[in-house]
């Protein structure tokens, strides 16, 4: 080649090598600030692990994966429990282990949240300090009533739950309170099937809206991370002949104390349990923002108003089936009405005038398939209009207003009944 073309050729080089060095040049700033980026993530990680994790909780709230134990209130719990068993004694306001229902009332006995707020059990189990005769007197409408503790009359004592307060407002109305602390319409119907309906002429669920998450659950810690109670419940699925029960593997409160303190608790019921995606363990447990991510969805997932926004997902047709199946099981066992109570949570009665009625397309199909339903939301939200929400409530669940309310409410409803 020429002179000029040598020359060409050495400066397009130089050229070549200049810009080669210029983006490695340009490269370097941005390798560093990506390490530095990992580096403040990765301490920004460890740092939230040290001092705001404890016990597997931020906070109030227990992360993921959720496990045989997830709050340290079950620790306490379960060492009360092991206290107990050797001491063979019983304790708490849950009731005792029943290897059919989970748990159920002790007929005879008398527990409750404190002295002056008593839960009182007559001979068959009913929440009351009375005692009922085997049929009603001629002229009186008995009630049975299930479910779970909105039924139950849990945060108030014996003579301010709804069952008490109606038979207060008619003599002529007797309604036994076969309602459980924590029970899902599943356990509420197998209860029924157990009880009977001791001469009842009116047969009534109680359902809180809470209660969709429940009838998919079998160990409640997964359903209810902070609880404080590491129980476990039978539920049904959906098979070709109906309802199929899914019953308890434990035939002993031992038995169930024994898998949650070796941790096999979850595998044991992971079978059919609904929540179990938020107890598989994986490399997100390694990071804490990892696991802030996995809890904010985990919790997101349990969102109520999420569960029934989709009417053909597992929450929502299970509940729908056994409410159904409460009703023709009632009709089964001599009841000539039944009734399906909806009881709206605290969020719903705190929430502002006007809010989404987010359960309305689930009472519309219940409609549509004949369940007797009365929602008690209406009646509540007068309620509130005249006293307040937190003259309603007592805690979590209603004061002795609020089931005077739902007594009303159901009363008048009764009203429409022939005599």
């Amino acid at each position: 080649p020429g002179p000029r073309k040598l020359i060409a050729g050495k400066l397009g080089q130089r050229r070549a090598i200049g810009q080669t060095g210029a983006a490695g040049a340009m490269r370097r700033p941005i390798a560093r600030i990506v390490a530095w980026t990992l580096l403040a993530l990765v301490l920004c990680d460890l740092g939230l692990g040290a001092i705001k994790v404890r016990d597997g909780a931020f906070g109030y709230r227990s992360l993921p994966p959720f496990g045989a134990i997830s709050h340290p209130r079950q620790r306490a719990w379960l060492a009360e429990q092991q206290a107990d068993l050797a001491s063979d004694q019983r304790s708490g306001s849950m009731g005792a282990f029943d290897a059919e229902l989970g748990w159920t009332n002790v007929a005879g006995a008398r527990t409750g949240l404190s002295a002056d707020r008593p839960f009182s059990y007559n001979s068959i189990g009913a929440r009351s300090v009375r005692e009922y005769d085997p049929a009603p007197a001629p002229g009186v409408v008995r009630l049975a009533c299930f479910g779970e503790s909105f039924t139950h009359g849990d945060e108030v004592g014996d003579p301010d739950c709804w069952p008490a307060l109606l038979e207060g407002i008619d003599p002529a109305i007797e309604a036994l309170n076969f309602g459980v602390g924590g029970y899902g319409t599943d356990q509420a119907l197998l209860r029924m099937e157990r009880q009977g309906l001791h001469g009842a002429r009116v047969a009534v669920l109680g359902f809180m809206l809470e209660n969709i998450g429940r009838n998919v659950n079998r160990y409640r810690p997964l359903w209810h991370p902070r609880t404080p109670t590491c129980i476990a419940k039978p539920r049904f699925i959906r098979g070709s002949a109906g309802l199929e029960l899914v019953p308890m593997p434990y035939r002993s409160r031992a038995e169930l104390i024994s898998a949650v303190l070796e941790g096999r608790v979850i595998e044991d019921l992971r079978e059919h349990e609904y929540w179990s995606a938020d107890s598989s363990p994986g490399w997100p447990r390694l990071s804490t923002l990892a696991r802030l991510g996995w809890g904010w969805w985990a919790y997101r997932r349990r969102e109520v108003p999420r569960l029934y926004a989709d009417l053909q997902a597992e929450p929502a047709a299970m509940s729908m089936a056994l409410l159904e199946a409460f009703v023709g099981r009632a009709r089964e066992l001599g009841a000539g009405a039944s009734l399906v109570l909806l009881f709206p949570r605290r969020e719903e009665l705190e929430a502002a005038p006007g809010a989404p009625v987010y359960w309305a397309p689930f009472v519309a199909e219940l409609e549509r398939r004949g369940v007797p339903l009365l929602d008690l939301t209406p009646a509540l939200l007068s309620a509130r209009e005249r006293h307040g929400a937190a003259a309603l409530l007592s805690g979590s669940h209603y004061s002795r207003l609020g089931n005077q309310a739902v007594a009303e409410a159901l009363r008048a409803w009764l009203g429409s009944l022939p005599r």
